[in-house]
């Protein structure tokens, strides 16, 4: 039988020497799928993958990081199940905020940092930090704010009973009434500096509520794209003569003809 994420967590951890106590699950006689204690530590194991930031660029991987929405655990614990041996990253609950993406290099600190489980870290490591906008909505968000435009943030089905984390859409704004989906323009090398002829990918969707497309760019540049004029994902320079007149093009969101283009 194959092992799971949490029963490749509990081998690697009483390999090297910790104490691993199992939470029981629903079912009579079995375990937590995600939950166990190690080190008398609370944790919880997330799976995950290495992901291709752009299908034309396969060596441009990244780890996406899904944050639990509960309180439980002080350490999350990401593995890797599509590598051999599994590889195990124990990052601190208070190190993240949000759900993201990280390259494995930016992780380095992170991989079998086992000791962790047995160091005095700080308390603020352990917070529950949630945050009910992403810094990638916020930063758009304040940039059209500072164009004078009106942006109302639109609420989940739950964020419309309560007020908690993630209580909005974090890709979708309403930006001078028109429907703009919120995305990152992610460079393909990051070992490269950022300059004009860096290379980002553009994410499509096939959600047909959007009338905008909006790339947040490491510089802080907003990239405002009309949907039909991006069909698929796709690559671009930042310099590219296709892309360069859509560099904060707030304008296109003040035209009140351009909205019914997309009806």
């Amino acid at each position: 039988m194959s092992m799971g994420p949490i029963e490749a967590v509990v081998a690697e951890a009483k390999s090297r020497g910790l104490s691993v106590d199992r939470i029981t699950g629903t079912r009579k006689n079995t375990f937590d799928s995600r939950l166990l204690y190690i080190e008398k530590k609370p944790c919880q194991v997330v799976k995950t993958a290495l992901d291709s930031t752009s299908p034309e660029y396969a060596y441009a991987k990244s780890l996406p990081l899904y944050l639990p929405r509960t309180s439980f655990a002080d350490f999350i614990i990401y593995v890797t199940m599509d590598s051999t041996p599994p590889c195990f990253y124990i990052i601190p609950r208070g190190v993240l905020s949000h759900d993201t993406s990280r390259t494995t290099e930016s992780l380095d600190e992170y991989r079998n940092a086992w000791d962790l489980l047995t160091a005095n870290i700080s308390p603020a490591l352990k917070e529950r930090r949630f945050e009910s906008i992403s810094s990638q909505l916020q930063s758009v968000v304040s940039a059209a704010q500072r164009e004078g435009l009106e942006v109302e943030l639109i609420r989940t089905e739950k964020g419309k009973k309560r007020s908690d984390y993630r209580s909005f859409f974090q890709r979708r704004a309403l930006i001078a009434g028109k429907r703009c989906a919120i995305y990152s323009a992610v460079r393909v090398n990051k070992n490269i500096e950022l300059n004009q002829y860096s290379i980002v990918v553009l994410k499509v969707s096939t959600d047909s509520w959007t009338e905008f497309r909006l790339y947040l760019a490491e510089d802080g540049a907003v990239y405002i794209i009309p949907r039909d004029k991006l069909t698929h994902t796709t690559t671009f320079s930042l310099n590219s003569l296709d892309l360069r007149p859509y560099r904060k093009a707030w304008d296109l969101l003040r035209d009140a003809s351009i909205r019914h283009e997309f009806y």
